[in-house]
């Protein structure tokens, strides 16, 4: 997924997206949605380091929850994904 798109969406959204999926047991748009909050997440976090690095204070982006929610989210649904269809 392009950055552009990825800084356009929130990580709470991005949740809730996931949590529809797994409502319609539509398990390949709950591996899509995972990843895409991976990926959104990280990109928040590496514009974070870029700040940072460069000593200038990050815009602050409105979340729900600390950053490691979203990675810890992400991984929890792709891991139970993927033990489901080991069954």
């Amino acid at each position: 997924m392009r950055k552009s798109i990825l800084k356009s969406l929130k990580p709470d959204i991005i949740v809730e997206m996931l949590d529809m999926a797994v409502a319609f047991e539509n398990w390949n748009k709950v591996m899509e949605r995972a990843d895409m909050l991976y990926q959104c997440v990280q990109s928040i976090h590496e514009e974070r380091q870029e700040y940072q690095s460069k000593g200038v204070p990050a815009p602050h982006i409105h979340i729900e929850r600390p950053l490691v929610y979203y990675y810890g989210f992400s991984h929890l649904m792709r891991g139970w994904l993927t033990k489901r269809w080991d069954r």
